[in-house]
């Protein structure tokens, strides 16, 4: 102590520890107060998170967004939702009558069609660019906007509308506190119609029978991606379709009719509409609904909806055996409880049509569409998950004037409150106000006045405001599900007011913004770079999978030269004439449009000339072709052709060798000259005989009797007037490509005659027998090991129809079980196939050689086994085929189209790589080449070990390329198994020469 005090230092150190002291008290403070004040920060971050929980800042989950959206909603709002309407025009103006429905009346939909002028299809007009600035504006005044449509030859998003210059319409009619995207639709095909709504600058659609015709459910994906694709791209996110009525006789009459359904076969039906669904929900991303259409199905009805009502003999037990199949499958798993899930109807359109014997009954329903037999079938085990689990239910166009004539068959009052109310009590959600423009009153009026009805009736009625609720919360979910931008708490949340300056209070949870800033959610608004699907390349990618599935179902339904199999005559000889007669009949897809010809009258000669003549293969030039139209031969036969043309038409036919008539359907009541391949072959029957007469059917084959059609030197089914199935059916009549398509409808007068015998098992064929373990898994037959008691599986199959494809599911299979020793056979019930295939299971219970066999209607050759069991060794199993062996039937199977099965079309490289890897290896080679001359050729042991890597590498990348002409070649030809030995030994070596190159010692 006495040393401290005396050291001098010491003392002045000490003198300073009071001032140190207070310095640390400071820091320690300054530590506390930050650390009370960091908490308090978080602890406050943590409550305002929760507060911003409770208003809903969180990304809220669908059923969060439709309660708070329908808490939200006047009754306009709700009732607004349930209505669907057309409008005529291309474009909208202030004074568009659709503006004051959506943004006056709060319509929740449109539809667009040719008829009413929304699509323009007249050449130069860049139809994609057209629809998608109608449909921006159409979201635009959803939301209290008018969208002034800038210069449509501006480049980027300025083309499709000019968003700096959007003004704010009037305060609405009707009291609304919310907004939501409009639903866009369009039809598959317009009722009645061969050609697709959207056509000028999109893909060319088949029709729907040319894809049952192909029996490959990968093509109805392909296609159904490629309409997804497009159809999103230009802002249309409803689809009413595909069609699954099942064409019956009377339908099949109906040519325009019967190419909108998918074939006579329900089964098949329901295969190609779920394929169908799940590519177009592929196609757009889950961004565009499919409806099917019509429910519960019209394809036993001989007459159209601008006719009368037609009434069909059935009851619900038959329909659910037949007509109800091909919906039963779209809605198989519903159990999901997911609309917009793939492979589903997200909805369906329900059909005007009465049944006689419905519940075994003698009178006749009402419209199934407008009557309490709705909500039944709606009930149904096979529908019921999927109604609660969100599938929307349409009506079918309510101002047809089968409707209008079932209400007042005078005809002099349209009662269309009446029937929209019959319609929502009957079980639909939206309401299709379509067609009020047909009676003799202004379209508007009764639009108006049946939204103004229902909001009446909403205030009035509890159980009437319970059903509109009901169908609006439904609707509200499918949109919310569209539209995931809706669940956001942003700028463009779940709804937005329109009709107040500022946001109401607690708007500011629900994302509502002032009525100066609310704006359509973005994923509703097409912008410039959604057109990069209408490229150059793109629509070539598209355009070659149509292709492909032209030539998968193009049929020859009928030659004079097939004796045995399916062969058409030698190819036309050189310097034969040719006359061309085309149904070109022209229509006007609306009223005061110009009318356009189905099958433009030179489409065949183009085809021929430019597939075969001086420019290709040189066995035909256009001198050599003469074309006529249907009217211009009708004339010459009815005599009343002027003297020139029917001089003309007689040189022609008499120098001409081959006659061929491209045509639609026969529907003389509406266009005479469509009987004229009937006309000619009864008036000119003797020419038919020395000449080489080729029918083309572009629509229903179904035209021609059996004597018409043994009167043709060749009768070609093409289904589609669109220049793929053109060519295609040109390409077969030159034997220049072999034609395996079968139609899927009944053909009188052909060897497809009857559709159910060609579905039946092939009696040729030699069913397979395999065998499969306890745990299902296939084994080679010395692989079992099974012992007297075990059970064992049996699989017969795959069994093939007379088509070459798969039998329909429910086929039965009957197996024969017997023990020769003991002359036992065992009794078995038929098993029904599924997927092709039958299973049944066996067991072992008896010491002795028990042999199956299998066989399924008239096809009884199979396979056997011969399975030898004794007490305590293993069972020996042995197989054997029929003797003398017939010749066994596979099921080849099609190649994939691409963009079929889940992807998108991809562009194909030119062997068996992609062109991105093809151009990769061979860059490598060239930059290795380029450097190996700059450092590998000098001396030394560094230059010489750089030169052995670099080459290493180029052979590495030289072997790829060459693996990818290898791959080309042998792929089609090797098994999966063989193949990929094949490619193992190839990328090994690759690899391994790289190894070397780097691990090769160097000299010296």
């Amino acid at each position: 102590m006495q040393y401290i005090i005396g050291d001098e230092a010491a003392r002045e150190r000490m003198k300073e520890f009071p001032n140190a002291r207070a310095r640390g008290s400071i820091f320690r403070r300054a530590v506390c107060l930050w650390a009370f004040l960091a908490l308090w920060l978080t602890a406050r971050g943590v409550y305002a998170q929760g507060e911003a929980d409770d208003r809903g800042a969180r990304p809220l989950s669908a059923t969060e967004a439709v309660d708070r959206i329908m808490a939200r909603m006047t009754p306009a709002d709700k009732v607004g939702q349930l209505f669907v309407v057309p409008f005529e025009g291309p474009t909208l103006d202030a004074a568009s009558g659709i503006l004051e429905l959506v943004h006056d009346y709060r319509v929740g939909g449109v539809i667009l069609s040719e008829r009413n002028r929304n699509l323009d299809n007249r050449r130069p007009t860049d139809t994609p660019r057209q629809v998608a600035r109608l449909i921006n504006q159409l979201q635009a005044a959803a939301y209290g906007l008018y969208l002034p449509l800038g210069n449509p030859a501006a480049a980027g998003d300025a083309a499709l509308g000019d968003w700096t210059a959007v003004q704010r319409l009037p305060a609405p009619r009707l009291a609304t506190q919310a907004s939501l995207p409009l639903w866009v639709g369009a039809a598959l095909r317009e009722e009645g119609q061969f050609n697709a709504p959207l056509r000028n600058g999109f893909t060319p659609w088949p029709s729907q029978l040319a894809l049952g015709a192909a029996w490959d459910p990968a093509f109805s994906q392909a296609v159904g991606t490629i309409l997804g694709q497009e159809l999103r791209a230009v802002g249309i996110n409803l689809l009413l379709g595909p069609n699954l009525d099942i064409a019956g006789p009377s339908r099949l009459m109906q040519g325009r009719l019967a190419t909108s359904t998918f074939g006579s076969d329900s089964w098949w039906a329901g295969q190609h509409a779920q394929a169908f669904m799940r590519g177009l929900h592929e196609g757009s991303g889950d961004r565009v609904l499919a409806f099917a259409r019509h429910f519960p199905g019209q394809g036993g009805s001989d007459r159209q909806l601008d006719e009368e009502l037609a009434t069909v003999q059935g009851a619900l037990d038959d329909l659910r055996r037949h007509e109800l199949r091909p919906f039963a499958r779209v809605a198989a798993a519903a159990e999901a409880a997911a609309p917009l899930r793939r492979g589903l109807a997200d909805g369906f359109v329900t059909s005007h049509i009465r049944y006689s014997g419905f519940l075994h009954a003698r009178e006749r329903t009402p419209p199934i569409s407008l009557s309490e037999q709705l909500g039944e079938m709606l009930a149904l085990d096979e529908f019921r998950a999927w109604h609660q689990g969100g599938g929307l239910v349409m009506s079918d166009a309510l101002g047809v004037r089968a409707i209008r004539t079932y209400y007042d068959p005078s005809e002099r009052t349209f009662l269309a409150n009446r029937i929209a109310n019959d319609a929502l009590q009957a079980g639909n959600d939206l309401l299709w106000l379509a067609r009020y423009e047909d009676g003799p009153e202004d379209a508007l009026r009764p639009l108006k006045e049946t939204v103004l009805f229902f909001n009446d009736q909403y205030r009035a009625k509890p159980d009437f405001a319970a059903l509109v609720d009901a169908a609006a919360r439904r609707i509200l979910t499918a949109k919310v599900r569209l539209y995931p931008t809706l669940l956001d708490d942003g700028p463009e949340g779940a709804a937005q007011a329109t009709n107040e300056a500022s946001a109401p209070p607690g708007a500011e949870g629900l994302g509502l913004r002032p009525a100066d800033e609310a704006r359509p959610p973005q994923d509703a608004i097409v912008a410039e770079r959604d057109m990069a699907v209408f490229g150059a390349t793109a629509m070539q990618v598209k355009t070659d999978i149509v292709t492909g599935l032209a030539q998968a179902a193009v049929t020859l339904l009928h030659s004079n030269w097939v004796q045995e199999g399916n062969l058409l005559p030698a190819e036309p000889i050189v310097n034969a004439r040719w006359v061309i007669f085309t149904d070109s009949r022209a229509r006007a897809s609306c009223a005061g449009c110009p009318p356009e010809a189905v099958l433009p009258p030179d489409m065949l000669e183009n085809a021929v000339v430019r597939l075969f003549g001086p420019a290709s293969t040189q066995q035909i030039a256009s001198s050599q072709i003469a074309s006529f139209s249907f009217a211009e031969l009708s004339a010459v036969l009815n005599r009343t052709a002027d003297p020139v043309l029917r001089t003309r038409m007689e040189r022609a036919l008499n120098e001409a060798r081959w006659i061929l008539f491209a045509m639609l359907d026969v529907d003389a009541a509406r266009h005479l000259p469509s009987d004229a391949v009937r006309q000619f072959l009864r008036q000119r029957d003797r020419m038919a005989a020395e000449k080489q007469v080729a029918v083309f059917a572009f629509g229903a084959p179904n035209a021609l009797d059996a004597t018409e059609v043994s009167k043709l030197a060749a009768y070609i089914a093409a289904y589609s007037p669109t220049a793929p199935f053109a060519d295609t059916a040109v390409r077969a009549l030159f034997r220049d490509l072999e034609l395996t398509g079968a139609p899927p409808v009944s053909v009188p007068g052909t060897r497809f005659s009857d559709l159910i015998e060609r579905l039946e098992p092939d009696p040729a064929q030699v069913i397979a027998l395999s065998l499969f373990d306890a745990k299902r898994r296939a084994r080679n037959l010395d692989e079992f090991d099974v012992h007297l008691g075990d059970t064992i599986e049996v699989q017969a199959g795959p069994i093939a129809d007379r088509n070459g494809h798969p039998v329909p599911d429910g086929t039965p299979v009957q197996f024969l079980l017997r023990y020769p020793a003991s002359a036992l056979s065992l009794h078995t019930d038929p098993v029904p196939t599924q997927g092709g295939t039958a299973r049944i299971a066996v067991t072992l219970d008896r010491p002795e050689t028990l042999e199956i066999a299998a066989r399924s209607i008239d096809s009884r050759t199979s396979m056997s086994l011969q399975i030898k069991v004794e007490a305590e060794t293993q069972a020996q199993i042995t197989s054997r085929l029929p003797a003398p062996a017939a010749p066994s039937v596979t099921v080849a199977p099609r190649p994939l189209p691409a963009g079929g099965a889940g992807r998108e079309p991809r562009l194909p490289g030119p062997f068996g790589i992609g062109i991105g890897s093809f151009l990769s290896a061979a860059a490598a080679v060239a930059l290795l080449l380029a450097a190996y001359a700059r450092w590998g050729t000098g001396a030394g042991a560094r230059a010489a070990s750089v030169q052995r890597m670099l080459w290493a590498v180029a052979a590495a990348a030289t072997a790829y390329i060459g693996y990818g002409f290898a791959g080309a070649a042998l792929a089609p030809i090797l098994s999966g198994t063989v193949y990929a030995l094949v490619a193992a030994p190839v990328a090994a070596g690759a690899g391994g020469a790289v190894l070397v190159g780097f691990a090769w010692p160097r000299e010296g």
